[in-house]
């Protein structure tokens, strides 16, 4: 397998870089808290054309007061937001995420759960240095890092057994990575290589 050369050394000496990709990092929460300043500002002209002015610019200001309420009422729903981007290197131990604020890792250890739910994203809870997080994951990558944790820390995952995490055409993207065929009872010699290297790391460090 070619060596993925990283801005960053290994964890030790059992870990394997495998793959590096772009990603995007999405949160769940709202955009704003639903305030809005609203504009109550006088105007008053005197004779028919200013009274007609006056009228106009009450109008434009309601019109505007609204579109200003609409909009920090939509702010205030809780969505799923993007809050990082940048440079995905995933390895045996775990991944890590290089954005321009830093380099952020994540050890299988630590996260709790994880699923697929959509081709190329996936959802995984786990301990930060922050406190517990919900994140989702977007990458070319996202069903290699969700096959290698499910490798370490539930084998029993649904997907992980029925090969549900595997969709349509990602066989192939990942065969021009030249690690072909994923799957876990249909993996390339590549990957089970890869597995083989995750599996030793968790005997090392027993």
């Amino acid at each position: 397998m070619p060596e993925v050369l990283t801005p960053f050394p290994p964890a030790d000496s059992s870990e394997r870089i495998v793959v590096q990709g772009a990603f995007t990092l999405h949160d769940f929460g709202a955009m704003g808290d639903g305030s809005y300043v609203h504009n109550n500002g006088f105007f008053f002209a005197s004779g028919g054309t200013g009274l007609a002015l006056t009228a106009g610019m009450a109008a434009g200001r309601a019109l505007g007061n609204g579109s200003r309420r609409s909009a920090a009422q939509a702010a205030a729903v809780a969505r799923w937001k993007q809050i990082d981007q940048g440079a995905l290197f995933v390895s045996t131990h775990g991944f890590r995420m290089q954005t321009q604020r830093g380099m952020y890792s994540w050890w299988w250890d630590a996260i709790g759960s994880m699923q697929l739910v959509a081709p190329g994203t996936v959802q995984f809870s786990g301990d930060s240095a922050n406190g517990h997080v919900t994140w989702i994951l977007g990458s070319e990558w996202a069903e290699l890092v969700f096959t290698f944790w499910a490798r370490v820390r539930h084998r029993r995952h649904p997907q992980f057994l029925n090969g549900g995490w595997v969709p349509p055409g990602w066989a192939q993207r990942y065969g021009a990575s030249g690690m072909s065929a994923p799957g876990q009872h249909t993996a390339s010699s590549q990957l089970r290589g890869v597995y083989a290297a995750i599996d030793g790391s968790r005997s090392d460090s027993r």
